[in-house]
């Protein structure tokens, strides 16, 4: 896909928010925002990753066109991914289409940075946590996903089933 498929999929990312309605993004709480854009980012990137570290592997140098390759890739699994957001989160869908059109040139920078010889990053793998917080999407903890608010409140029930069973 040529430069213009990135377009279009940021405008078809811009129609999808439109589509919610125009106060959609009003509607959704501040302090909600951050996290759902966090969970999406964690989400694309984690989705991405696999293929972004096959090509660490490979030792692919980046390119123009292995730039293309690869957000196309990005772009074909982010937000209308049924796989990674489920068609009854209106919340996390819009976290994902501000996250995507709000981010998409530092996804590629960052991206770069793990196959460009001259950055630190260089020939490592694509965590997504650490990316997410590297692009500024995510702060570090534990709170700021909603993927990992979950992680967290199931590791802290079973420490109270542990304890209670003691």
């Amino acid at each position: 896909m040529a430069r213009a498929s990135w377009r279009a999929a940021l405008v078809g990312l811009a129609v999808a928010a439109l589509s919610l309605g125009p106060a959609a993004g009003q509607n959704m709480r501040e302090s909600i925002l951050p996290m759902m854009r966090c969970t999406a980012c964690e989400r694309v990137i984690g989705k991405a990753a696999p293929f972004v570290n096959r090509l660490v592997l490979k030792e692919r140098i980046w390119s123009k066109e292995l730039a293309r390759e690869i957000m196309d890739h990005v772009s074909s699994h982010s937000c209308s991914d049924d796989e990674l957001f489920g068609s009854n989160s209106g919340e996390l869908l819009q976290g994902c289409l501000s996250f995507m059109t709000d981010s998409f040139p530092r996804i590629r920078e960052g991206l770069r940075r793990h196959l460009h010889p001259r950055y630190e990053e260089f020939g490592e793998d694509v965590s997504a946590t650490e990316f997410c917080v590297d692009i500024g999407v995510c702060s570090q903890g534990l709170g700021h996903s909603l993927d990992r608010s979950l992680q967290r409140s199931q590791l802290l029930e079973e420490h109270r089933k542990r304890m209670q069973d003691l």
